[in-house]
């Protein structure tokens, strides 16, 4: 049984009927959680896709642990112990002709090399090197050969220096489509680098590159965040210590720039996060970064957290960070919904060494320091976290170091929530298997939930790109099959090396690709998404079948049928794809193959009810039939 839309015409096999729209409603969640997107029961749908689900415990209402209190600056810092932070503004600083020679200060190789470890996917993995050497005779098969349609063919977004790009964020702005997206690379000759930004004002079809306002320090790590009015906000890590951010003068203007303003901490820095709300000088703004700086109880150096909040677009910002306390923080990750932020990273803990995900929900000027712990469940190391929101509606992955004690590899493990993280649904494998999956994105727009990460062969060391999309807001039976977005095996496997976002009309992917490194060094690479709607058989959450023919009315279950009797058919379909049904789509009922009814307009449904066809969202439809 199957359905069509946009006036594609299928076929249902039931009893001759007369339509009779005697119901329809949004099928009703399977779960007992407060929330608006009253989805059918995930069961019922599509079993679970990890072919290991042995990895993981039961899926269900995640109870996470609440975390110990982290000590802040602001509320106990003690003066004598820290160095005085200041935000400055360094738009004079930046390269151009005419500038005065100033002192460039640069990290020491060993203190560089801290900062680079963060961005290798196998940094946790502390027998990884002997796993590795073992593994190399025995390399598994790739998923598939070719990557999966509807990616289009893969398209290289940059190349401005003939050098290495490397760490690439992407996002949209709304209001008039126009894609942006910001890199690290090399300066010709490998001198420094530099933060490019690169917009494409026709849906990714083609970009213009150009350098951000650089410096003659070493930069890197570049996040990118567009508020309501379409300015761009950018931060990244300057090597000598500071936290830049900047933000356009106008909205969709990627040459303008008012300002470049950097909070100085003076030691290393890396993996900034920002997200925006509001729009212009009158935009909440919020920064996380990775500081390696020095416990004073221990007298080592130590990755902490520093965050920076701002009310006026970035213009000003107050910081605050947590004290070390012998637990190193990494991989900040942050995302906002009004003035609400969500704070997620990753944490090393103190005594048994474990890295775990950490998650804080807090006004976006508070302190965070109540996390409660995502990952209480495993006894491996976890890292790489990555989240996404839109409204109440929060969805976060991370990279498992999955370890049976003689082998390791990556899995993807995803949770989501629907009323602002009070409560979560999970852990779920996104992937969950033989393969090596690391560094894992996500992203969310209007119920569509998108996952990227790389994907390599049990004992492989070249990646692709592999995806999962879904509708019905994350709900994780929704999800699609692993498709694969790459036509060659040869994403770089860094930490961001990979971004996503959703449009309007697609999805957007792009990553860090080694294929040109001969002649370009890395570039790069975009792949497109469309996203159609897909209507197809649904079981609701009380029914046998997603078809069923009785003679009582109301009933959920097939049943006995009497010639000349009265008889009752329903049916269930989903749109389960990525877009809105909108156009009118056809049934034709038959019996024995012969139509008895031809172009049923399901769609002529009242249009307040119309909403049952957003992705995600099922309707019901019962028949009265009457058969001598």
């Amino acid at each position: 049984m199957s359905y069509g839309s946009n006036g594609v015409r299928k076929s249902l096999f039931i009893l001759t009927a007369i339509l009779v729209l005697a119901g329809s409603a949004t099928a009703q969640s399977g779960r007992q959680v407060d929330s608006e997107h009253n989805l059918g029961s995930a069961e019922r749908i599509t079993p679970s896709r990890a072919p290991l689900s042995d990895r993981l415990p039961p899926a269900e209402q995640l109870k996470m642990a609440a975390q110990r209190e982290r000590r802040t600056f602001r509320t106990y810092g003690d003066k004598a112990r820290t160095q005085v932070i200041v935000d400055e503004d360094l738009s004079d600083q930046v390269k151009g002709v005419g500038k005065d020679t100033r002192l460039v200060h640069h990290l020491s190789p060993d203190l560089m090399q801290q900062v680079q470890d963060l961005t290798d996917p196998h940094y946790l993995r502390t027998h990884l090197a002997q796993n590795r050497q073992d593994k190399k005779a025995t390399v598994g098969a790739p998923r598939a050969a070719d990557k999966n349609l509807p990616w289009t063919a893969d398209q290289k977004l940059a190349n401005p220096t003939n050098m290495n790009d490397e760490y690439i964020s992407i996002a949209q702005y709304a209001g008039t489509g126009n894609l942006y997206a910001v890199f690290g690379a090399k300066d010709l000759g490998g001198t420094d680098r530099d933060i490019h930004i690169a917009q494409s004002t026709d849906g990714g079809a083609n970009w213009t590159v150009w350098e951000m306002p650089s410096f003659t320090e070493d930069e890197y790590h570049p996040e990118i965040a567009i508020d309501g009015g379409g300015y761009l906000h950018v931060t990244w890590v300057r090597e000598d210590g500071y936290i830049l951010r900047a933000r356009t003068t106008n909205p969709d203007a990627p040459t303008q720039w008012a300002w470049v303003k950097g909070l100085a901490v003076g030691e290393p820095c890396a993996t900034p996060s920002i997200a925006v709300s509001g729009a212009g000088d009158f935009a909440k703004v919020f920064i996380a970064a990775g500081w390696l700086t020095i416990n004073y109880d221990y007298y080592q150096y130590e990755w902490t957290m520093i965050f920076m909040s701002s009310s006026n677009g970035g213009n000003s910002v107050i910081y605050d960070y947590f004290l070390p306390d012998g637990y190193a923080d990494y991989w900040p990750d942050v995302a906002m919904s009004g003035g609400t932020v969500h704070y997620l990273n990753a944490e090393v803990d103190g005594y048994t060494g474990e890295t775990e995900i950490l998650i804080a929900t807090d006004v976006y000027n508070g302190s965070f320091s109540n996390p409660a712990n995502m990952t209480g469940w495993t006894g491996n190391n976890a890292g790489f976290p990555q989240i996404a929101c839109q409204d109440a509606d929060v969805f976060v992955v991370y990279q498992l170091d999955w370890s049976d004690g003689v082998t390791s590899d990556g899995d993807i493990i995803y949770t989501y929530s629907w009323d602002t993280g009070s409560s979560w649904f999970g852990p779920y494998g996104m992937v969950a298997d033989e393969y090596d999956s690391v560094g894992p994105t996500i992203f969310t727009r209007d119920g569509i939930v998108g996952c990227l990460w790389l994907d390599a062969p049990a004992g492989g060391d070249e990646f692709q790109l592999g995806s999962r999309l879904a509708s019905g807001y994350g709900d994780i039976s929704f999800f699609g099959d692993v498709e694969l977005v790459t036509e060659q095996p040869r994403v770089e496997p860094t930490f961001h090396s990979a971004f996503g976002v959703a449009t309007t009309d697609e999805i957007h992917a792009s990553w860090i690709d080694r294929r040109d490194f001969a002649t370009e060094g890395h570039n790069v690479y975009t792949s497109r998404h469309a996203l159609e709607p897909n209507l197809a058989p649904f079981v609701p959450a009380d029914w046998d079948s997603s078809l069923l023919a009785n003679m009582i009315k109301g009933e959920r279950t097939d049943g006995w049928l009497a010639a000349g009797d009265t008889s009752y058919v329903s049916f269930a379909m989903l749109n389960d794809g990525l877009k809105d049904a909108t156009s009118a789509f056809y049934v034709d009922l038959e019996v024995d193959g012969e139509i008895v009814r031809h172009d049923v307009n399901v769609h002529e449904i009242p249009g307040s009810q119309r909403t049952m066809l957003h992705n995600g969202f099922a309707v019901f439809v019962h028949l009265l039939a009457n058969r001598t």
